[in-house]
């Protein structure tokens, strides 16, 4: 005997063949109506006509159920109701116990052998439609689906939400649709509850048609109706995952900050689950009123007090690059949280509040020096004479240190390197490989990083370095065999390169290249476009450069070899840049 699949057939039970009707009378309702339920046989077995007499006695029943609420609350407006999960989760228990009551009393009866073909096809779509039915309720989006938001509205209907206006329907009466915010997250996680009965009742419908015994789940509507894990719980969770990843200690402190911002405003203790939209927005309130710097600047302090400190300064503030990288890191938090929790969490709320605009490509961020910078940089006393490498590098004087101040410039300019890459050079990465003074890029030694596993790579030193006596510089530290730079020292979050960048940026305060789009990495800028107008082919300038590409041919051979390189890297020139007074 084959048997219908009823999962997503609300008000219907087959018993013995027929179909019963049996609703929930509303709460509110049901001390006026005289019984907690409706129930009755529908006198027949066809499912079609089932459903019909089932629309039927649903908007029979309604009306009345209507009828006494109005007569017992004539001036309540149907806008005060509100969606409670703690009265609709007993009732979604009921509805699922009900039908697993229903399925095990089938379990006990006796497996009636296939006698026609007929049954058996029967038996094999019907097992095919609940496991498609399985497996769709189990998606991440529950409350997407028709059966499951049909099902949570008569579960709202029953706990007396106002019924929604329809049109009439040209192939008869609908059942109804109750009169709630669909887009509230109180819905979308009653549509979780709802999925997970049907997902139930589901698996217990496959084992009957499976001849196999049903092994219900310990609560399973207990995990969905909770709150999750609080911020505190799924920051630990969010870092120890970072931590399997093998993220960067810089990725950590840079998330940490994030993270006291985001417990300070929201609060460690709060359900990840319930934090809204609002208070992501005062989050962004508060990095929009703190001062750069601020744990250093204002040490033992929480971030409402630092801004409190610099209200009457409004131009001490972060940067809006800062703030969108915060409101991103927060985003991320919300976006991993929605992985983990298997679509229990709802939305993201921190989703689109970080300025796209503000987080362009770096190329429209960052501009290369003009040539008139360039020379600028190059003839500061640094460059023609100055008092010491140390304090006195902006005061003319007789001293022409080619110290690491002097050398870190020219690197990125003619090697085209990041900032980080050449800071953390050792003595022993410049090698000669088949008669070619080459810079190796790679983390071999502790203390070393690379951005992307195409930031690994061989490049050739340019003969303007060399020409500048950058290999005796070289053989001088390669006695010590350590740091290329020793003065410089990693920060907190291990990069070496920290407080060059910020030297750096009041050299060029004093050199008068300053501007917001010219910083240390327009020399990369400058690289670039030198390549292009040398029309070094663009397999080699991603090689040079660390560039990733994305093209299939390039996971194919090792790459070019360090004289084609080498001659490649020789053609970076900038016509009207004058450095014979280097030399």
């Amino acid at each position: 005997m084959s048997r219908r699949p009823v999962t997503t057939r609300q008000y219907l039970i087959p018993r013995k063949g027929v179909f019963q009707f049996r609703m929930r009378v509303p709460l509110d309702v049901a001390a006026a109506f005289g019984k907690t339920h409706v129930q009755h046989s529908l006198r027949t077995k066809d499912f079609a006509e089932a459903g019909r007499l089932r629309d039927f006695w649903v908007i029979k029943y309604q009306a009345e159920f209507g009828e006494l609420r109005a007569s017992a609350n004539p001036d309540l407006p149907p806008s005060t109701y509100t969606i409670a999960l703690s009265r609709l989760k007993p009732l979604v228990e009921d509805w699922m116990q009900t039908r697993l009551q229903l399925v095990a009393s089938e379990l006990e009866e006796e497996p009636q052998p296939a006698a026609e073909l007929g049954d058996i096809v029967d038996r094999d779509d019907n097992l095919a439609e609940l496991k498609a039915d399985l497996e769709r309720l189990r998606g991440s989006a529950p409350h997407l689906q028709q059966d499951v938001k049909q099902l949570a509205g008569h579960f709202l209907l029953s706990d007396g939400a106002p019924e929604k206006s329809r049109p009439p329907h040209p192939f008869g009466p609908l059942p109804g649709t109750a009169e709630v915010d669909e887009a509230s997250s109180d819905f979308r996680r009653l549509c979780l509850i709802v999925s997970a009965a049907l997902q139930e009742v589901t698996r217990a419908h496959l084992a009957v048609l499976e001849e196999k015994p049903f092994e219900p789940r310990e609560k399973p509507l207990a995990a969905v109706a909770s709150s999750g894990p609080t911020l505190a719980e799924a920051m630990d969770d969010f870092w120890s995952d970072l931590a399997k990843r093998g993220n960067t200690q810089k990725v950590g402190v840079d998330y940490s900050m994030t993270f006291r911002l985001m417990t300070e405003v929201i609060g460690a203790d709060r359900h990840v689950w319930e934090v809204t939209r609002k208070e992501c927005r005062k989050v962004l309130s508060l990095l929009e009123s703190i001062p750069p710097n601020a744990t250093k600047r204002f040490r033992g302090k929480s971030f409402r007090q630092a801004a409190n400190a610099v209200a009457d300064q409004p131009d001490d503030r972060l940067s809006k690059t800062t703030i969108n990288q915060h409101l991103h890191r927060m985003g991320t938090l919300f976006r991993w949280e929605e992985r983990e929790s298997d679509g229990k969490m709802i939305r993201n709320p921190a989703v689109g509040l970080s300025d796209g605009g503000q987080r362009a490509h770096s190329r429209q961020v960052r501009h290369p020096f003009s040539i008139d910078q360039l020379n600028q940089i190059f003839r500061t006393p640094l460059y023609v004479g100055c008092m010491n490498d140390g304090a006195g590098y902006a005061t003319p004087g007789p001293s022409r240190p080619k110290g690491t101040r002097f050398w870190i410039p020219l690197i990125g300019l003619f090697q085209g390197m990041r900032l980080n890459e050449i800071c953390q050079l050792r003595a022993a990465d410049i090698e000669c490989i088949d008669e070619v003074h080459c810079i190796r890029i790679d983390e071999r030694t502790q203390g070393q990083r690379v951005k992307t596993a195409a930031s690994r790579r061989i490049v050739p030193v340019h003969p303007q370095l060399l020409a500048l006596g950058f290999s005796d510089f070289v053989a001088a530290r390669s006695a010590a065999d350590g740091w290329l730079f020793p003065d410089l020292k990693a920060d907190s979050r291990g990069y070496r390169s920290d407080g060059f960048q910020k030297w750096f940026r009041r050299f060029q305060d004093k050199a008068g290249t300053y501007t917001p789009e010219t910083t240390y990495h327009s020399f990369r800028h400058n690289w670039r476009d030198a390549a292009r107008n040398a029309r070094i082919p663009e397999e080699i300038t991603e090689a040079l450069g660390g560039w990733s590409n994305q093209k299939v041919s390039s996971n194919y051979g090792s790459g070019a070899s360090p004289k084609v390189l080498f001659e490649e890297i020789s053609k970076i020139d900038y016509p009207g840049l004058d450095l014979n007074h280097l030399k």
